[in-house]
């Protein structure tokens, strides 16, 4: 196969507020010698694009030979080994590379891409549906938000359009911390194409929101998952001579942990198909065996986070009486210890045998293994190479030696070394069993919660227990607790906790780790939560009570380290709060049985976890369970859910039942593929039908929707799973009231953010109610009309054929949630006779219901004509902006708050408000008013004013007239506002909550 390569290493930014790396460099030189390699990437010298940023010291020879005549970038533009490459010139020569090269004699069909340096994980915002790893490129400066960035998923969007790459392999060794930025991921200034299932695989340093280290013990100079990384690319192959991606997921997963202390970095791969496996290479080893020659390695780390950026010099630091250098040694190092859970071995590990052998070929002898049903289990050579696979029983043929038996357990895998030796009757290796809960832990605390609550007395059929547990390094004391988780109904209404009926648990609490615990008797129905997250937003969820069960939510708080912009730089800010990834919920009957079975804690967490990130649990045995009648509702759908889920994935709910081939070789249309759906879709539809009552989650009747089953009426309240949500986006397309557009629908929709299997919005995102609304009913189009009006718009104002500059012109003029609409269409068939399909499949992409889809629709269109017919956009002076976009964004739910001075009132220049009822009691009527006093301030030309990011513009321009400057809005609930009047360079700022006569909409909301 004929290959291409974009490689960048960036161990020096040139920028005070980023520091320096010390293995990026030689992390990209190695790759690009590998890619070079014939025996490896094969990639020839002129398909090879390679920037880095010192230039590398010391290159191998192939690469010494390729710098001498390096690849000439887009446009031009000679690489300059003295600087590091911007975000521009990365995206037009990964542009132009996807252009020209699958096109050329002979045709290059798949790109290697390897990116080492800093890293951030954006947030999800308004139409961006997930957050994203996002590569810190040179042009990054701290304090201007997402410019400069890398967005690595739409990278790979982009180059597996239709016409481009058929295939792409991508690698990043970088931090993926949270950055909390009023922004997005940036779009790349791509044109928009057809996408195609195309295989790829993408190989991260890191799991989502945490950090990249660099290695060994006394200077760092490599990045820990690309030295591993690399020596599996050269010598890690199957009894074929092939390398898989399954294959160097598992030994990078494994192998860094010779490189690196367990707890501190989890490599994450997202490979598509997976099934049958997707092939690298087939080529013999390139490099002698990697050899571990000590137990014991001390390891000093610096990570490729952006979180250092505001990291003190050494100059700065007291004086221990030590060198700097010794003295920050000192602070990151750590050694390395065996652990029966990390089993650590040394001496060699020869290509194609086991762990331990003898000198004679021995007989095969049988290794089986058993597993609790949902459990995968896995048989693993002295190459960390998975020989078989399975779930309940699973047995492999092999030479006497050493292996490893290994259950996948949701919490942490089980593992244990065998030695197996010559035997006619085999070897078989017993499920250890769950390990007995330790005090605190997710099946304890929700053990104790449901036998404490049984103690009161039952006034009501149904009640909802909530606990709120410490995890990691939460101090105590960090935030008010007690306050932070509420609980409301579908009116709106607070409820209020029945503690007392908890006081037994509320005893225990210190001994498990509980920060808070909260009883509702409520009436069966749906309720939202409401709880400050660990990346300081406030989000809500549903939360159902089902008639004579208890609903047992268990959530964990955790400190999480996110970056804050300030000035030029960003700061280091922890936050204390909820992760919702990690959220439990179970139902028991009130009346018997009120402790949760271990097996049905940790069926849920299985399931949850396969919805979140992708699995195939669900084999013949947990199918048994979760079909007798005393099962849990809520299990049955977390099981349907994740049916629809994988099918949707094209890929198989359980593991002994393996997807017909592979998805990019197989259609919809294909008989085998036909039969295996319909199959599985039928057992989803057994698992819902068993649900009793059938309206006990608003879940139950998306899912209905999506397998084809007749299910009247609407949605009461957003779904509980975010799967649930993207079913019946699409169902809307074709009924449109079976999504009301109220506030929680349409903060479900705009303010969705990614919350692991979860639906979880922010309750602030539905502020503005719709431009559209002021329309009369009669003028708004039908969602097949605003999307043919779209697209013809897209066509006008970008062409097919737009050059680059012009594209980012147009782009220049959008807003974030047009530009982020224009993004999620690219992949999408607008024929004319798949209209509807096109429509059905836009909503679920971008989690919108057809009703706000249509008013999306219709004023992306009307921005698109805007921008056709007006001039590029000027660059803003710096005394036109703010010093507020300078300063920290410290309450994320409210933005412009604490940035405009704090101060209504000012040099003679006032900001008020006054508030007017509208016919819908969830909307008001807000006037704002700048007034400027007689004399100076009646120069004064116009006030910008700064709303909350939710709204379609946030900055609005208003001429002052007769000195005042007039602003009328229509919203839902409150927030701060800000001005500024750029002629007399003063800002204001007016907490809307705060004003005595707001009314109860705007202070609570």
């Amino acid at each position: 196969m004929n290959a291409c390569a974009i490689v960048i290493g960036i161990n020096d930014y040139q920028k005070p507020g980023i520091p320096n790396l010390f293995g990026a460099v030689g992390d990209a030189a190695d790759f690009a010698d590998w890619a070079l390699d014939p025996g490896g990437g094969n990639v020839r010298p002129e398909h090879m694009y390679f920037w880095t940023s010192p230039a590398p010291a010391a290159p191998s020879a192939r690469l010494a030979a390729f710098l001498a005549n390096p690849t000439v970038w887009t446009n031009g533009t000679a690489v300059s080994l003295g600087r590091p490459p911007r975000a521009q010139e990365i995206s037009d020569t990964a542009l132009m590379m996807s252009r020209d090269l699958p096109s050329a004699a002979p045709a290059i069909t798949r790109i290697y891409v390897f990116m080492a340096g800093h890293g951030v994980q954006s947030v999800a915002i308004g139409v961006q549906r997930d957050a994203q790893t996002c590569f810190v490129a040179g042009d990054f400066n701290p304090g201007s938000a997402t410019y400069g960035l890398i967005p690595c998923d739409d990278l790979r969007r982009g180059l597996l359009q239709m016409g481009y790459f058929s295939e792409a392999v991508m690698f990043f060794d970088c931090c993926r911390s949270p950055m909390s930025l009023n922004d997005p991921a940036p779009l790349l200034p791509w044109p928009r194409g057809a996408g195609q299932d195309a295989p790829f695989g993408i190989g991260r340093a890191a799991r989502r929101g945490a950090k990249a280290f660099e290695t060994p013990e006394k200077t760092p100079n490599r990045g820990a998952f690309s030295t591993v990384l690399m020596e599996g690319l050269r010598r890690h192959r199957n009894a074929a001579n092939e390398l898989t991606l399954n294959d160097l997921e598992v030994y990078v997963s494994n192998t860094i942990q010779s490189v690196l202390d367990e707890s501190r970095q989890y490599p994450y791969f997202d490979i598509d198909p997976r099934n049958p496996p997707f092939c690298v290479l087939q080529a013999p080893v390139a490099s002698p065996p990697f050899r571990s020659t000590s137990r014991s390695r001390t390891t000093t780390r610096r990570d490729r986070c952006n979180s250092s950026m505001q990291m003190e010099r050494s100059s700065k630091r007291k004086s221990t009486g030590r060198p700097a250098s010794r003295r920050r040694r000192a602070r990151c190092t750590r050694s390395r210890r065996p652990t029966a859970a990390s089993p650590t071995l040394s001496g060699t590990m020869d290509q194609g045998r086991p762990m331990s052998h003898s000198s004679t070929l021995p007989e095969l002898t049988n290794l089986s293994a058993d597993g609790p049903p949902g459990i995968e289990i896995q048989i693993i050579d002295g190459r960390y190479q998975v020989l078989a696979r399975g779930t309940e029983f699973v047995e492999k043929p092999l030479p006497q030696g050493i292996y490893i038996v290994r259950w996948m357990l949701p919490e942490k895998p089980d593992e244990k070394m065998v030695r197996l030796l010559p035997s006619a009757t085999g070897q078989h290796v017993k499920f250890p069993g769950i390990p007995a809960a330790p005090k605190g832990s997710a099946r304890d605390v929700f053990a104790r919660v449901a036998a404490s609550a049984e103690k009161a007395p039952q006034q009501q059929q149904s009640d909802i227990v909530i606990l709120v547990r410490n995890r990691g390094n939460v101090l105590a004391g960090s935030t008010d607790s007690e306050n932070d988780v509420r609980l409301f109904d579908r009116d709106e209404v607070a409820m209020r906790s029945d503690s007392s009926a908890l006081a037994a648990a509320q005893t225990e609490r210190l001994d498990t780790g509980a920060a808070a615990l909260k009883a509702y008797r409520v009436p069966a129905g749906n309720y939202r939560i409401r709880y400050m997250t660990c990346t300081g937003l406030q989000l809500d969820q549903t939360i159902v009570a089902i008639n004579g069960r208890r609903t047992l939510v268990f959530l964990t708080r955790e400190a999480t380290e996110t970056l804050l912009s300030a000035d030029d730089k960003f700061k280091r800010h922890t936050f204390y709060g909820v992760n919702p990834e990690r959220t439990v919920v179970l139902t028991v009957p009130i009346q018997a049985g009120p402790v949760p079975a271990v097996n049905d804690v940790r069926m849920a967490e299985v399931l949850l976890d396969a919805l979140a990130i992708g699995g195939d649990p669900l084999d013949e045995r947990m199918l048994a369970r979760l079909n007798a009648v005393d099962t849990d509702p809520l299990l049955r759908l977390y099981a349907a859910a994740l049916i629809v889920s994988q099918l949707a994935r094209k890929g198989s709910p359980a593991l002994d039942d393996p997807y017909p081939a592979s998805p990019a070789t197989k259609s919809a249309s294909d008989p085998a593929v036909q039969d295996f759906e319909k199959h599985w879709r039928g057992k989803a539809l057994d698992l819902i039908k068993g649900i009793v009552p059938q309206d006990s989650s608003p879940d139950l009747f998306a899912l209905r929707w999506e397998l084809g089953h007749t299910a009247e009426g609407s949605l009461t309240a957003p779904t509980m799973l975010a799967i649930s949500w993207e079913c019946a986006a699409r169902h809307s397309t074709g009924t449109e009231s079976a999504v009301p557009d109220t506030a929680s629908f349409r903060g479900a929709s705009l303010g969705r953010v990614a919350a692991g299997p979860w639906l979880a919005w922010r309750p602030s995102s539905a502020k503005e109610t719709s431009l559209l609304e002021d329309s009369p009913k009669a003028a708004s189009k039908s969602l097949d009309d605003a999307l043919s009006e779209f697209t013809s718009g897209l066509a006008s104002a970008i062409p097919s054929n737009t050059d680059l500059p012009a594209l980012h012109d147009t782009l220049s003029k959008l807003s974030v949630g047009t530009r982020g609409l224009i993004s999620a269409a690219r992949d999408l068939n607008f024929a004319p006779n798949q209209a509807r399909s096109a429509a059905a499949n836009l909503a679920g992409t971008l989690l919108t219901p057809a009703g706000q889809l249509r008013d999306r629709l219709q004023q992306a269109t009307q921005e698109l004509a805007a921008a056709n017919a007006s001039p590029p956009p000027r660059s803003r002076s710096s005394s036109a902006e703010p010093p507020a976009l300078r300063r920290a964004i410290t309450h994320f739910d409210d933005p412009q708050k604490g940035r405009f001075g704090g101060q209504p009132e000012r040099d003679g220049f006032e900001l008020t408000a006054s508030f007017e009822e509208t016919n819908d009691p969830k909307w008001v009527q807000i006037n704002l008013l700048v007034t400027a006093q007689p004399g100076p301030p009646q120069t004064a030309t116009e006030a910008e004013f700064f709303l909350h990011d939710t709204f379609r513009r946030e900055r609005i321009k208003s001429p002052f007239q007769q000195g005042e400057a007039h602003l009328p809005l229509r919203a839902f609930g409150g927030f701060t506002v800000g001005v500024w009047i750029a002629s007399h360079q003063i800002e204001l700022e007016l907490d809307l909550a705060e004003l005595p006569d707001a009314p109860t909409i705007v202070k609570e909301w």
